[in-house]
C-alpha cells in the first residue's frame, strides 16, 4: 500500500496503525479519531460471557485479528495484564472474515465500538461488553504533511465529526 501511495496510485491509506517513514518513503499519519473496543458474539455465546464481564473472558473462545494489528497488540497487553488466557480459535488479517467467523458462532470477537450497530445488524450478534480503557485509533496516511486532496479532507472531517467522535474518557 505504501508503494502505491508513493506512485500516486492511492491518495490515502486508512489504517489503525501509524505508518512511519521507512526505506526513504516519506509518509505522514494524520489522526482521525478513536473509539472503544467492544466484544461481540452470537446471542448464545454473548449471554454466557456477558455475565461477570470482563472476568468471564478468561478462557473464552475468541477469533482475533493477527498480531500485526494494533488492536490485537492492545488486546494481548490487556489480557496479559489481567493474566487472562483466551482460547484463540482463529486469527485473521481481514476484519470482514473475522466478523464472518465470529458471526458464525466460532467465538467472541473484538470490533471498534464505532461500528457496533452495523455489526450487530449485519451479523446478528450481541454486545458482550466494552473493554474498560481500551481504545483503537485510526489514521489517514498520506505523502503530504497536510491533508489537501478534497476527498481526503472530507473523509477526515467526517471521521472526526461523526464515526470517531467518541470522547476520550
Amino acid at each position: 500500500l505504501v508503494s502505491g501511495l508513493m506512485r500516486h496510485k492511492y491518495d490515502v491509506i486508512l489504517t489503525d496503525t501509524q505508518i512511519h517513514a521507512t526505506m526513504g518513503v516519506r509518509t505522514f499519519s494524520h489522526p482521525l479519531g478513536e473509539c472503544e473496543i467492544a466484544i461481540c458474539g452470537v446471542p448464545m455465546i454473548a449471554k454466557k460471557y456477558s455475565e461477570r464481564f470482563p472476568e468471564s473472558l478468561d478462557g473464552a473462545p475468541f477469533v482475533l485479528p493477527t498480531v500485526a494489528s494494533d488492536m490485537r497488540r492492545t488486546l494481548d497487553r490487556w489480557f496479559d495484564h489481567r493474566s487472562y488466557r483466551p482460547s484463540v480459535v482463529g486469527e485473521f488479517d481481514d476484519s470482514a472474515l473475522l466478523k464472518e467467523f465470529g458471526g458464525g458462532g466460532e467465538g467472541l470477537f473484538p470490533i471498534p465500538s464505532a461500528v457496533l450497530a452495523d455489526v450487530q445488524r449485519q451479523y446478528g450478534v450481541d454486545l458482550v461488553g466494552r473493554l474498560p480503557g481500551l481504545r483503537v485509533r485510526y489514521y489517514a496516511v498520506t505523502t503530504e504533511r497536510k491533508l489537501v486532496h478534497p476527498a481526503t479532507v472530507i473523509i477526515a472531517e467526517t471521521a472526526k465529526a461523526g464515526l470517531l467522535s467518541e470522547p476520550v474518557p
